[in-house]
């Protein structure tokens, strides 16, 4: 029989077993996860639930866009002429892209538009997040929100849940308030109180009426008047409002985060954005940035030519005179000679220098416009300078071929040349006036609207799907980070084999967790439980738990083959593992294979098997010892036939002194006599030594374990406690297996758990026929008697 225990003691490692300790099973890491779905599920719920609080929080972002078209060629260029065009650059893009940025053209939209005015409604707000506002913007309904039940004890008579509207068209305060906090709190009808940030009233006014008061700003100094004008403002009465004058630059800033351009691919095609919180207020700003930066490029296009044509009036006057002096001039040489005319080399030589003079004035003019609009050390005004020293250059020589003339054909030269040249130049600033003139009353600007903004109907941000998908998956991701933690930092033994490897003790069985059993408990505990409704081997003998116990129960004969007596001991290394549970219950499978099986509860310290017995605790075992009973009178049937029950009996002072008797040793030989099994349910060995002093005079002794509860070292310690009293002990019994639903998809009970599901069906009541009608039985027998044969 030793030979038995030996094999089973020490039994060939699987390929599992012969993992290292610092190896990591993949397998049992997978049963983990998938065995603590509640867990996971919970965690995406919470990731679920928070991540459609961040949405429902979330302020939702709208943006609209407007397609635009920058011209290159502008009115400008034919302003300054055609030598200018070709030289000149267009303006870039990027230009006009930092223009439409600019403090000119986004302050002036903000003070139109009235957007250096805050005028915000009081909300609830909670540790940073405004709930109120998240609340207002879901109100949909007709007339003003209310705070939710969750939020009413919070809530303030002054502060908005949705449907508040204000407003402020006009509200100038001196330089030093601008930046400060002032109040607005409706009153009845269409009155209000303006007060200042600390409350003090400042003054009442009503709904579309101007309102104006003195006020003095810092200390008696920078005396001014507050002027305020609200257009509209619709709340409930005692709703307050936060007013304040926002600088200048505060508003341009905020108009510049919200406002964004990008490029096409088509040259010259640009697309403009804003985005905000409000959808018809961006569309507007937008709209108004674009009419406003038009209107701007336009003026001052026009003033371009206004300030070419105010140089061309300014140089006729000039230049008339000089052709009435030109004339007078040659009309005087006329009559003291008697004629002007040239001879034909003469008059080549006036030709030429007419051209060349023509030639240098039209650049000289060109030059001056151009000194309007670029420095001198621009390349326009450069090219022109270059262009007019080659002019010069080639007057200069034909003013050499014209001192080489004879003195009368020079001085006609000169008078001749001077009226021509005059009359020539003031023909062209005449021309030049008129088409100027032209140009100013057909001046466009370089930017032409395609498609005005639209008012956008659905929100760009928050994501609300990806929102909460992501934080659906974070929930996931830590659900099962967290139980891989929980997992590694775990100190308590599920495996049997590892406690097989380090104990060399065999492991009888592997009870599973029974929630019957469970609810069963509650019931006994509480004093509603039945006769019937205090055993699982009666309640559901066919359970799985039950089909566990009677593997315990074989395993139990071969272990008391070489037995001294039949007296089986159970103890545990603590309390709580279901010590009574499992000698009730293996007691109860034992009596229904024809045995007389009697269970005595020896835990004189807390004890309660009488509980589940049914039975009173007193008179038991403490009373026989004291001599106070006889055993027969302690010994109690049970609602199975064959199983007796022993309870402790009034609980002593000295439990270790009276269990160690002489006294005991004769109930324990007497009891051995009487029945065919005795089990001893005992206290937990780390606690209190009386399974040791128990032990030594029982034939078998088993340590039950709950899976999951004691770590290798407090399992270690058992045993050798229980060795070092003299104890044999033969094996373990692995309870509550699977109490944690990891544990139930762990690798060993998942083999037994199919094992016994497979076993189990023979313990089943056999299907119960379907019946069918006697008429329709009838009708089959009848065809069944007219087939031949």
């Amino acid at each position: 029989m030793n030979a038995i225990n030996e094999s089973a003691a020490v039994q060939p490692e699987s390929a599992d077993q012969q993992l290292s300790q610092g190896a990591i099973d993949l397998r049992e890491f997978a049963s983990v996860v998938i065995g603590s779905w509640p867990i996971i599920l919970l965690a995406m719920a919470l990731g679920f639930g928070i991540g459609r609080f961040l949405v429902f929080v979330a302020t939702p972002t709208y943006t609209t866009d407007a397609l635009v078209q920058v011209d290159s060629d502008t009115a400008t260029e034919v302003v300054v002429g055609q030598i200018t065009s070709g030289i000149a650059p267009a303006l870039p893009r990027e230009t006009e892209i930092e223009l439409l940025k600019s403090r000119n053209v986004l302050g002036s939209v903000a003070r139109r538009l009235g957007l250096d005015i805050s005028a915000r409604p009081h909300q609830f707000s909670a540790l940073g997040v405004d709930l109120g506002g998240a609340y207002a913007r879901a109100h949909r309904g007709e007339g003003f929100g209310a705070p939710p039940f969750w939020l009413r004890p919070f809530a303030l008579p002054e502060q908005a849940w949705g449907g508040e509207d204000i407003a402020v068209t006009t509200f100038e305060v001196p330089k030093a308030l601008i930046g400060q906090a002032f109040q607005i709190r409706k009153l009845e009808a269409d009155g209000f109180e303006l007060l200042e940030e600390d409350g003090q009233l400042l003054a009442t006014g009503r709904i579309g009426a101007a309102l104006e008061i003195p006020v003095v700003a810092t200390e008696g100094t920078d005396h001014g008047q507050l002027q305020l004008f609200v257009q509209r403002l619709e709340a409930r009465p005692g709703t307050v409002f936060t007013l304040r004058k926002l600088p200048l630059d505060v508003a341009v800033q905020r108009l510049r985060a919200g406002f964004s351009t990008r490029e096409s691919r088509a040259p010259g095609i640009m697309t403009l954005r804003f985005r905000g919180n409000e959808p018809e207020r961006i569309a507007r700003i937008l709209t108004e940035i674009l009419n406003t930066y038009q209107s701007q490029n336009i003026a001052r296009r026009s003033e371009q030519a206004e300030q070419t044509l105010a140089f061309l009036v300014d140089q006729i006057p000039i230049v008339r005179e000089r052709v009435e002096t030109a004339e007078a001039q040659l009309n005087q040489f006329r009559i003291e000679n008697g004629t002007a005319d040239l001879d034909q080399e003469t008059a080549n030589v006036l030709s030429r220098s007419l051209e060349l003079e023509q030639r240098r004035s039209d650049l000289i003019g060109q030059r001056e416009e151009s000194l309007q609009r670029f420095t001198t050390a621009h390349p326009v005004v450069v090219s022109i300078d270059s262009q007019i020293e080659r002019v010069d250059e080639q007057i200069a020589r034909v003013t050499a071929r014209v001192d080489k003339l004879p003195g009368m054909q020079q001085e006609a030269l000169r008078i001749q040349r001077e009226a021509t040249l005059a009359t020539s130049l003031y023909t062209a600033l005449l021309n030049r006036r008129q088409e100027i003139e032209m140009v100013r009353a057909g001046t466009t600007g370089s930017i032409r609207i395609i498609d005005s903004p639209l008012v956008a109907k659905e929100p760009v941000a928050p994501d609300a799907a990806g929102i909460v998908a992501f934080s659906t998956a974070a929930g996931f991701g830590i659900g099962v980070t967290l139980i891989i933690v929980l997992f590694l930092l775990r100190t308590g033994v599920e495996d049997p084999s590892k406690v097989e490897q380090k104990t060399g003790l065999p492991n009888y069985g592997n009870v599973p967790f029974s929630s019957k059993q469970r609810r069963a408990a509650g019931r006994i505990f509480g004093g509603s439980a039945g006769p019937a409704d205090r055993l699982l081997a009666v309640m559901d003998p066919s359970s799985l738990t039950i089909e566990s116990i009677r593997s315990v129960r074989t395993a139990l004969r071969f272990a008391q083959f070489d037995a001294t007596d039949n007296v089986t001991m159970f103890t545990s290394p603590a309390p709580g593992v279901g010590k009574s549970f499992l000698s009730m219950n293996l007691g109860a499978v034992i009596a229904s294979g024809g045995d007389r099986v009697v269970v005595v509860d020896a835990d004189l310290r807390r004890g309660y098997l009488h509980k589940v017995a049914g039975v009173e605790r007193a008179p038991g075992l403490s009373e026989v010892i004291s001599g106070d009973a006889q055993l027969e009178d302690v010994v109690h049937k049970s609602i199975v036939k064959g199983l007796y029950t022993i309870t402790t009996g009034t609980l002593p002072p000295n439990p270790s002194e009276i269990l160690i008797s002489e006294t005991f040793l004769q109930i324990l030989r007497k009891l051995s006599e009487s029945f065919d099994q005795v089990i001893i349910d005992t206290p937990p060995i780390l606690a209190v030594t009386e399974a040791a002093d128990i032990g030594r005079h029982c034939g078998t002794t088993i340590v039950v374990l709950q899976a999951g509860s004691h770590s290798m070292r407090m399992i270690e310690d058992t045993i050798t406690r229980l060795r070092r009293a003299g104890v044999r002990v033969r094996g373990t019994v692995f309870n509550q297996v699977g109490k944690s639903r990891a544990a139930r998809y762990g690798y060993n009970y998942g083999y037994y758990g199919n094992y016994y599901s497979d076993y189990r069906y023979e313990y089943k009541p056999t299907a119960a026929r379907i019946s069918l009608p006697r008429r329709i039985v009838a009708v089959v027998q009848q065809m069944r008697a007219r087939l031949p044969g």
